[in-house]
């Protein structure tokens, strides 16, 4: 049972380290930077016509309306939208990175529920052996938690920063 508790721990710290190396805490700003620009098209299910055809080759203000492939949508999100209307792969960026704070909290909170879990195991155990590895293993895990939650409040600082100016 200790085994497979001390494998399960070891696992999901280092998927938290590898999600800390893959998406950094700029590359979250940059990709919040991408679907601010990219926009959102909402569907238009009552309407049947539209002022404007869309066009690649203009990027539409907020409220805009037009017609894309016997369909009506109106541009939502960003201050000017440059999104395909009706394309699912440009929809699902946008709304997972619409907010930068998006994958970093979800980080984090995963961090301190492995680190609560942990610290249970740890009172729960009572062999030493098992304390000694388990302790060792909150101590590694207590770095993740503590480079996500410092990269959370840093984004959400800049972002409450941002939208004060």
């Amino acid at each position: 049972m200790w085994c497979w508790v001390h494998t399960g721990f070891i696992l999901c710290n280092s998927l938290l380290l590898l999600a800390i190396q893959l998406v950094p805490a700029d590359y979250c700003c940059s990709l919040y930077k991408c679907a601010l620009q990219l926009g959102f098209w909402e569907v238009q299910s009552g309407e049947t016509s539209a002022p404007h055809t869309w066009s690649a080759m203009s990027s539409w203000p907020l409220g805009s309306v037009v017609r894309h492939q016997k369909g009506v949508f109106r541009a939502t999100g960003s201050p000017a939208t440059v999104a395909i209307p009706g394309d699912g792969s440009h929809t699902s960026f946008y709304l997972l990175f619409m907010w930068a704070l998006h994958i970093p909290r979800w980080c984090c909170y995963a961090a301190g529920i492995i680190v609560l879990v942990q610290m249970y195991s740890l009172w729960k155990f009572h062999d030493y052996i098992q304390s000694v590895g388990l302790f060792w293993s909150l101590v590694c895990s207590l770095y993740p938690y503590y480079h996500l939650s410092q990269t959370t409040w840093l984004l959400s600082w800049s972002a409450a920063a941002q939208h004060k100016s």
